[in-house]
């Protein structure tokens, strides 16, 4: 239970655990996905014969110049395969996301107006040329949220 001041204790509800638990899974299904999507990705990558622009990044380097590592990530080729089986692994996450309807017209104070859904879905109408194109593209849509709990990291 929490104390507000010059109260009486609030119990914390059987709602209060349900939410929180809800939120705590749902970024532990997103943190899974991601993982598991560059566990995947990074099985299908040769390792031994990395991209030129990769080739410039010693392991032995402590400092990387900013632009050789943005070479580097857009070297990776987009795979519609591998993208459509995130954006399908994300949207099903999202089912679990309390927020997923009241995000599409919040009103004041938040001012929310987003549908991740349809957004995710319009990802792949885009013409990517590179891996790391669409993962700032899926970065930018769940920032737009708002949300500590829907974090996408690249």
């Amino acid at each position: 239970s929490s104390v507000q001041s010059g109260s009486q204790p609030r119990r914390t509800t059987t709602e209060d655990r349900n939410f929180g638990t809800r939120c705590f899974h749902f970024g532990l299904l997103l943190l899974a996905c991601v993982c598991g999507w560059a566990a995947g990705f990074s099985a299908g990558v040769d390792a031994a014969t990395p991209t030129v622009e990769c080739q410039t990044l010693s392991p032995n380097s402590t400092f990387f110049a900013p632009s050789a590592v943005r070479a580097c990530f857009t070297a990776i080729a987009f795979d519609k395969t591998k993208a459509q089986s995130t954006i399908d692994t994300l949207k099903s996450l999202m089912e679990f996301y309390s927020f997923l309807e009241a995000n599409k017209a919040s009103g004041a104070p938040y001012n929310v107006q987003h549908d991740t859904i349809a957004e995710l879905d319009a990802l792949m109408s885009n013409d990517y040329q590179s891996d790391y194109q669409f993962h700032r593209d899926l970065y930018q849509t769940f920032s737009q949220l708002g949300h500590g709990h829907t974090g996408y990291s690249l």
